[in-house]
């Protein structure tokens, strides 16, 4: 399906991934997500897409929000199913501007990882001790691609500030479902 896409088009449609408030790095927890910019020409493709840059957009806020406490992402392990698709790894490290390194066996990282937890915990051992994941890929930024979603996020940046900005209106729906039920009573 996302082979349908051509290396750095854009079908206009935008999606805000804040289907239950925003926490990093908002903490916004009323704003709400949707898509937006759609027309009667997007298909699956196209809503796939915005869904994949949506995130990758709120990843990326998130990155800049640890980057202004004082420590920079400057490259990342991907595990989980998501991890099994080069077209996302790439366009992770094409947004984030770092590279991706998918791993070894990464559908048992969430597991390993916390038995690697548990075991620094019951033995005292530093996580020095526990050695690093075998890489078996790695995504570098592309140039190109990585100013391309630069601008492209601005944008992104611009809806979610309108998004915010009305979860925090009343609600039409509210008022007028109260002044029917006035009205009934």
């Amino acid at each position: 399906m996302l082979a349908e896409l051509n290396e750095g088009s854009t079908t206009g449609a935008w999606f805000l991934p804040y289907l239950s408030g925003e926490r990093t790095p908002h903490n916004d927890p009323s704003v709400r997500g949707g898509f937006s910019g759609l027309d009667a020409a997007h298909g699956r493709a196209d809503l796939t897409l915005a869904v994949l840059e949506g995130v990758a957009y709120a990843l990326r806020d998130a990155s800049k929000s640890i980057e202004s406490a004082g420590s920079r992402l400057t490259e990342a392990d991907l595990i989980g199913g998501g991890a099994r698709s080069s077209f996302w790894c790439q366009l992770l490290a094409d947004v984030l501007a770092v590279p991706m390194h998918t791993i070894v066996e990464s559908d048992l990282g969430c597991a390993l990882g916390a038995a690697r937890l548990a075991w620094m915990a019951a033995s005292g051992a530093d996580a020095s001790e526990l050695g690093r994941p075998i890489r078996s890929r790695t995504f570098e930024p592309r140039g190109a691609s990585t100013r391309y979603h630069e601008e492209r996020h601005a944008t992104w940046r611009w809806l979610y500030h309108g998004a915010s900005a009305l979860a925090r209106r009343p609600q039409l729906g509210e008022s007028f479902t109260s002044s029917i039920a006035g009205e009934l009573r």
